[in-house]
């Protein structure tokens, strides 16, 4: 284990700061830009909008468990670099698209390219001592929770002073920045595989499915980024059935999502600390059902500020889930393919991310706009008792 770790894990940190706020400063945009490229309508436009975020998060988590078996065999900072290149590439080339079908093809190449963060954390947890996992994971969920919340702000000023081609091509020089920071100053793990030496794709898969703690951890990471993004889509909604004036409604709603964000931002460094001290699985299920309680009330506060109040809540266990279950699969998963093992597991949270927007907006419209918090909680408090029952803390934690 290098002793330098620390300075590996700073590193780290920029990069991925670097790589979010490039990645989330256009997000938030994204059905203007479609507009732009000839989708007038705005319900089309919107729809296009989520369609263009969801089949991205699709495809990275149909690639994430090949990469990260690549990862295992040709280096994990290889891995890292290409993965960041690749995303930077798209938003380059997004900056010139002609029509919404060539930012269709690019998103999709975004997806089956990136998968950055993912690399990140496997390099990291390669890196670090184990005896710091949690603070490694934590450290780096921080980070990208810090990008999301300084990128749409500079995207925002940015996009209404320059367009939105030069904010993507902005977006994609950040990336190119992040890329020049892991080769100067991120080494190669010690511990990677070169060529044929280690398990394939197909292994890594039937390990985890062979393993109950792995597979649930999996499905549990499923089940929050389900749960979390399931509410996204009425969240605005929401806020504007309190009675928020028009003029002030995207305020209100920045002010919601950037008070959880910022919630997140400590609970992964605080929670992410104490995982290493109390064990992976006793912080995982403390984070999950902190979460599910924080977020029953918001399906039924008929205020601006006690909703904000309880989103704060549920940020700060939330925030913990990723450092803890990550940290919990490093921790189970052996050396020589613990990035096959990561990416698999990490299929699962992609797919979330995918189906919970489409989730929450479908049941919006069957029962109201308060029902996604329902089913946010409900799935909160499945993924605690699957933690609770299905799974040991790893030994070597």
């Amino acid at each position: 284990m290098s002793p330098s770790w620390k300075k590996s894990l700073a590193a780290l940190w920029a990069v991925q700061f670097l790589a979010m706020v490039g990645m989330s400063q256009f997000l938030p945009f994204l059905p203007l830009y479609v507009q732009s490229l000839g989708v007038k309508e705005e319900a089309r436009a919107a729809s296009w909008g989520g369609f263009l975020v969801g089949i991205s998060f699709l495809c990275s988590g149909l690639m994430a468990p090949v990469w990260g078996n690549l990862a295992d065999r040709w280096g994990r900072r290889r891995m890292v670099l290409r993965a960041m290149a690749g995303s930077g590439a798209a938003l380059c080339l997004m900056a010139f698209a002609r029509n919404v079908y060539d930012l269709l093809f690019l998103r999709i190449a975004q997806g089956v390219l990136g998968g950055f963060i993912s690399a990140t954390i496997a390099l990291a947890l390669t890196l670090v001592p184990e005896t710091h996992f949690g603070y490694t994971t934590g450290s780096i969920q921080a980070a990208v929770t810090a990008g999301i919340i300084v990128g749409p702000v500079i995207g925002g000023v940015l996009a209404d002073a320059l367009g939105f081609r030069p904010l993507l091509l902005f977006s994609s020089a950040l990336v190119g920045m992040g890329v020049l920071v892991v080769f100067l100053f991120v080494p190669e793990d010690e511990a990677s595989t070169k060529g044929s030496g280690s398990p394939g794709l197909w292994e890594n898969i039937r390990f985890v499915l062979g393993n109950k703690a792995l597979l649930v951890t999996s499905a549990v990471q499923f089940l929050v980024q389900c749960a979390m993004m399931s509410v996204h889509p009425v969240l605005a909604l929401v806020v504007k059935s309190y009675g928020t004036p028009p003029g002030q409604l995207g305020r209100a709603t920045g002010i919601v999502f950037g008070a959880t964000a910022i919630a997140m931002f400590f609970g992964a460094f605080f929670m992410g600390r104490q995982s290493d001290r109390w064990g992976h699985k006793r912080v995982l299920s403390v984070a999950l059902l902190g979460a599910a309680l924080a977020t029953i009330p918001q399906a039924f506060v008929s205020g601006f500020w006690s909703l904000t109040l309880f989103r704060v809540f549920l940020g700060v266990f939330s925030g913990g889930v990723q450092p803890a279950s990550t940290s919990f699969v490093a921790s189970s998963a052996p050396l020589d393919r613990r990035a096959g093992v990561l990416g698999v597991t990490f299929a699962g949270a992609f797919f979330g991310s995918a189906l919970g927007p489409m989730a929450g907006g479908s049941l919006a419209a069957w029962a109201g706009v308060r029902a996604p918090f329902w089913l946010a909680a409900f799935l909160l408090f499945l993924s605690w008792v699957l933690v609770r029952t299905c799974i040991s803390e790893p030994r070597s934690s």
